[in-house]
């Protein structure tokens, strides 16, 4: 028999060394076709994750937003209705406060004190922004110390620092009021002349309790203006009162135009007020301010 030779053994071995070296690379291509298969399956599994991931995040999204919106639209539902009450409660407040002004300005001192013990048991019925309840508390305070003064004229001067704690809290609020006015009636006498003061006095309270400077500056102009004639007054005794007032309102006025300050205000407002009642109160029904 015939042995290979040695070209052939080295051929055979080349041959063999050549197929391993194929089967290797098969075999790592293999391993790189299942990883590449592996990764692919990851990557199609791992966006299926972060989709449904991206849904339960944007269902998430969608609930707290529809939440916030009804949440919101109570808060709105409920503030717009607070703020109702609250306008509703303000304006009787403001009547029962303008009652008071009138009865101290008419001189009468009953009627004062009927209205003191009303606005000192006045209590909010709503809800207020944080501090005006601390307006409504000095109020209340300066409604009881009214209560209990003796003449008109020491209640004229707490009820204008009491009318002032309104114009200290609506600015801290900042909100404005208006106080209504009588409208120009065109007639003359003494009717006519009582209607232009009470006018002025309402452009001094205004700006007092507005607060408005504007209105304050007005009501100083028109009461420096005023003129009181005292021929239309029906008896001596009023005559010489009328002498006597048209001298304390000028001094009321310069003190008017000096005060800048809401409790300086207060003060002169608290002399003029003064001054209307010392002649109102002789007929505190009939003459004088009565809304």
């Amino acid at each position: 028999m015939q042995t290979a030779g040695p070209s052939m053994v080295g051929r055979r071995a080349g041959m063999e060394a050549t197929m391993g070296t194929i089967q290797r690379e098969r075999a790592g291509l293999q391993r790189e076709f299942e990883k590449f298969e592996k990764d692919e399956k990851d990557e199609k599994l791992g966006n299926a994750k972060t989709i449904e991931k991206e849904r339960r995040l944007l269902r998430w999204i969608v609930t707290v937003v529809a939440s916030l919106v009804v949440v919101l639209s109570v808060s709105v539902r409920s503030q717009s209705s607070n703020d109702s009450a609250r306008a509703t409660f303000m304006r009787a407040h403001f009547g029962e406060a303008i009652v008071l002004h009138d009865a101290v300005a008419r001189g009468d001192v009953p009627a004062a004190r009927e209205q003191a013990t009303r606005l000192a048991a006045h209590q909010t019925a709503v809800r207020f922004p944080t501090g005006a309840h601390a307006f409504f508390g000095l109020m209340q305070l300066e409604a009881g110390t009214l209560r209990e003064a003796p003449t008109v004229e020491a209640m004229a001067p707490i009820a204008a620092s009491l009318l002032s704690r309104c114009g200290q809290c609506h600015a801290a609020m900042h909100v404005r009021v208006a106080v209504p006015t009588a409208p120009d009636a065109g007639v003359g006498g003494l009717v006519g002349q009582m209607a232009a003061h009470q006018r002025a006095a309402d452009a001094l309270l205004e700006g007092l309790i507005g607060p408005s400077t504007s209105s304050w500056e007005t009501g100083v102009r028109s009461i420096a203006a005023l003129e009181l004639d005292k021929t239309h007054m029906p008896t001596a005794v009023l005559r010489e009162r009328a002498t006597i007032a048209r001298a304390r309102l000028s001094a009321v006025v310069a003190e008017a135009v000096a005060a800048t300050r809401p409790p300086d205000r207060a003060r002169a407002y608290g002399h003029l007020l003064s001054i209307c009642a010392q002649c109102h109160r002789e007929r505190p029904t009939v003459w004088g301010p009565q809304r």
